[in-house]
């Protein structure tokens, strides 16, 4: 039929079919997000604890186990990111997540690795919770750098041999210098104790994890103290999952709706890069400092405190300095760590502050695309939107 021709009720009833397709494709429309990650797996040795095949999916988020990247580096795999130094210390660059290849990297360093006992582990499951950094002197640091993360939630996996029965208690981890739990919790030794089953512990569940939620930024510190007793504090495998849905990438999106998340993108990985920028930076000027520190106490005859300041490498939190480190250092590591923290804050201002202003740019052109009758174009605009702050009313 000639649209010209159509009568009132016919148009009536065209623009009610079109309006309903619109409110159905709104409804239908899916509030799931993608779930990408970065895992890593910390192993005590080669053999039994390599992966019996890459194709299971294993831990809590069931990853792949193509995707783990793994401190083990058996012959003739070439996919594996670079490594280097030992099990106990050392880096790798290049990890894969679960999408492709990353320029981000991880280092770690732990008195040495170890392993929750039973023997061969029989499954993958079983192998991923197998080996562990251990928590011995100086307890374990793990540094991730160049995530291509702007939000994420950061899983710790737990293991160990501390005897007896199935259950230990594990002291708190820190994820850039705040603690996940706040005290110490009750974990399993290992997967086999838990009868198979992920369990997220915390201060009233036994489970096997921990997860860190609504992390921003680049680098990414872990910690784990050093043991107390029988309270222990080791770790078997780190997942990085990004948080959120990544902007763009929907079908029917408009050219100048996908124009405005590219430069959105563009300006949030340059904002990403600057801020590990600043912080290592900061930790530099920091530890030149504790060298001129060190070197003072050193004139003085400070052994005990030249002795101390030696150890110190990577900025730990005051709480967990040796006792004879000097004031006036613990003073200047608290001043690195405030720093830090007001750095990450006004990194997640300016982020939030660049997404509102682009939400509103597309919620104007949602409405644009609804006025030109553009249906597909409208939904899209409309599920980018749910990836973003809501604008506020009036």
């Amino acid at each position: 039929m000639n649209p010209r021709r159509q009568t009132p009720k016919s148009r009536l009833r065209s623009w009610a079919a079109k309006a309903l397709a619109l409110w159905c494709l709104f409804c239908l429309s899916s509030d799931l997000v993608g779930n990408e990650h970065i895992a890593v797996n910390f192993s005590e040795n080669d053999g039994n604890q390599s992966w019996l095949n890459e194709t299971d999916k294993i831990g809590p988020l069931s990853t792949p186990t193509s995707a783990f990247n793994t401190t083990n580096k058996p012959p003739g795999v070439p996919s594996l990111p670079t490594r280097s130094g030992a099990k106990h210390e050392g880096s790798l660059a290049g990890l894969r997540s679960t999408s492709g290849p990353t320029k981000a990297s991880v280092t770690w360093k732990a008195s040495t690795v170890w392993y929750s006992r039973g023997g061969v582990s029989p499954t993958n499951e079983l192998r991923l919770s197998a080996g562990y950094l251990d928590d011995g002197k100086g307890g374990l640091s793990v540094t991730f750098s160049a995530l291509p993360y702007s939000d994420y939630n950061v899983y710790l996996l737990l293991a160990s041999d501390q005897p007896p029965g199935p259950n230990y208690t594990s002291l708190d981890f820190t994820v850039n210098d705040r603690p996940v739990i706040g005290g110490s919790f009750t974990a399993f030794r290992n997967l086999k104790e838990s009868g198979g089953r992920w369990v997220e512990a915390n201060a009233d569940t036994v489970g096997n994890y921990i997860v860190a939620r609504n992390v921003s930024g680049s680098p990414l510190v872990i910690r784990g103290r050093e043991k107390i007793g029988p309270k222990r504090c080791s770790l078997a495998a780190v997942i990085i999952e990004r948080k959120g849905a990544p902007f763009g990438g929907g079908e029917n999106l408009p050219e100048r709706t996908n124009t405005l998340i590219e430069k959105l993108k563009t300006f949030e990985k340059d904002q990403l890069e600057g801020l590990d920028r600043k912080i290592k930076e900061a930790e530099k000027a920091a530890l030149a400092l504790l060298e001129k520190h060190r070197k003072r106490a050193q004139k003085n005859g400070n052994l005990e405190a030249v002795i101390a300041m030696r150890k110190i490498v990577k900025l730990p939190p005051v709480a967990d300095l040796p006792p004879d480190i000097p004031e006036e250092t613990k003073a200047a590591i608290r001043n690195y760590h405030a720093s830090v923290k007001s750095m990450r804050t006004e990194f997640r201002k300016e982020r939030e502050k660049k997404r509102l202003a682009v939400a509103k740019i597309l919620q104007r052109q949602l409405g644009e695309e609804v006025k030109a009758r553009n249906i597909a174009g409208a939904v899209a605009i409309r599920e980018e939107l749910k990836k973003f702050p809501a604008v506020p009313k009036g």
